[in-house]
Formats: structure tokens, sequence, C-alpha cells
């Protein structure tokens, strides 16, 4: 048995205990993750740090394993270096709940996709649409578990606009809208979803944004070309991130077309 030393440290509360320990609970899958151990008692898991401070509440740091394990762990009968190993191999929720689409609803709204470039959408005026953009994200959840959606972040890039002005198996249908305002440039906006979805295990779901300016408390539509960056949140814990979307450019560094009046 390998000898530990007695470095005694401060114990302090895990603050939000009760969520954290439901979080690495499914983590872990309720079985005690440890090779050798199969133990599905999982109301009797004890949560271990990792790094063997007790002060240290890092969500990295933590993990949920049976008494049995739990004491070899302590007793360095299984390694600090076997623990981080199975800690790093277990899967992370933010790989298991993931984006698969975004999409413009032409439909709806004024706007069109690019055909040639992915996430990049620009204003088509040709029709008595909504002239704010409305875009679907759709998301799957491979948890095994409801998750909720519970805040949207937006922070948007305002890209100079030029002398020419703005160039022109089952059906997933979106669960509800949600509207946000465009932030100015390094700013972000936060939209904490009061009407929250709720999505069972191992579904899809979708939902949509509609975006809008707003000077003096007044709504405007889309105006000159951005870029969104979106982040959403999940379980007030998971954040997923959505690649770059473009409004009325292919891309940051596209060239601008000139009009020149002789």
């Amino acid at each position: 048995m390998k000898k530990r030393t007695n470095n005694k440290k401060n114990r302090t509360k895990i603050k939000q205990e009760t969520k954290i320990r439901a979080q690495l609970q499914q983590e872990i899958k309720s079985i005690c993750p440890v090779p050798s151990c199969n133990s599905a008692d999982v109301g009797h898991f004890q949560i271990h740090h990792i790094d063997e401070n007790p002060a240290n509440h890092d969500f990295a740091n933590l993990l949920l394993v049976c008494p049995t394990c739990h004491s070899k762990i302590t007793k360095g009968d299984i390694s600090r270096q076997t623990v981080e190993v199975i800690k790093k191999n277990l899967p992370k929720l933010n790989d298991l709940i993931r984006l698969i689409a975004i999409t413009i609803d032409s439909k709806k709204c004024n706007w069109i996709a690019y055909e040639d470039v992915r996430n990049a959408f620009k204003f088509n005026n040709n029709n008595n649409k909504s002239p704010f953009p409305i875009l679907s994200f759709s998301f799957i959840n491979h948890t095994p578990r409801t998750i909720l959606l519970t805040t949207i972040r937006l922070k948007t890039k305002h890209i100079y606009s030029g002398l020419s002005g703005i160039q022109e198996p089952r059906i997933l249908k979106p669960t509800t809208k949600y509207k946000i305002a465009i932030p100015p440039t390094d700013k972000e906006t936060n939209l904490i979803i009061e009407d929250q979805i709720e999505v069972p295990a191992e579904q899809a779901f979708k939902f949509q944004v509609q975006l809008f300016e707003n000077w003096n408390k007044q709504d405007f539509p889309i105006d000159g070309r951005k870029i969104l960056y979106f982040k959403f949140e999940f379980d007030n814990n998971v954040i997923i991130q959505a690649p770059e979307i473009f409004l009325n450019c292919r891309s940051e560094d596209e060239k601008i077309n000139i009009a020149v009046i002789s």
C-alpha cells in the first residue's frame, strides 16, 4: 500500500452541492467510473476532490465515486494519476449537446442565405415579409436526461459597408421564437429565458431568434454588414458556442463593391 502524507487542508462547502452532484452523477451515468467497479448504488456515492484539496470545487476537479472506491483512492490503492485519467475520459456535457444547423426562415422574413457560404445571410427586399431576420437553430440532446435552454448570449461586430451600401425523416419545427436586439460592438446581450425549452433525452429540437436594432426605444431592421457570435446556455452550466453568423456579407474581409458615378 502506498503511504500518503498527512497534508490536511481546510474543507469548504460546495456551492449548489445538490445541483453539482446531479451533474457529476450524469457525467458518470450513475455507475461508479472506476474500471474495476460497476456499483450503481448512486445514492451512497461520494464526491472526491481529484487534487485532494477539499476547497477546490471546480467541476473539473470533482468526481463522483462509490464509497469503496473513494476509500481506495484516499488510501492510495488507486493513484491520483488513474483518477485524473478516469475524469479526462468521461464524456463532457458540451459534447453531448450538439448544434446541428443554423438556417434563415425565408418563409417568414425578408432574408435569404448566400448560396456559396454557410451561415451567411442577406437582406432580400422583394416581398412583404418581415424585414427582421429570423434565424433557426437546431440542436440535439444526446444526454441521458431532460435539459433546459436557459440563456441566449449575443455579441456583434459591425463591419464597414462601403459606398455601395448593402448587397442584396420528419420535419423539425421550431418550438418558439425569441426576439433579441443587436448589441453595440464589444457589448453582449444576455437574454434570460423565462419560457424555457424543456428537451427530453435523445431528442432533437429547434427554436428561432428574431433580430432587430433598437434606437431610442424603437425597433428597426438590421442595417449594414454584421458578424454575430451566439452562445447558448443549458441548465445554467453548459455553454454551446455557435459558429460565426454573417449578415449582408460572406466573411469579415469580403471585398466591397464601390459604385463609381461619372
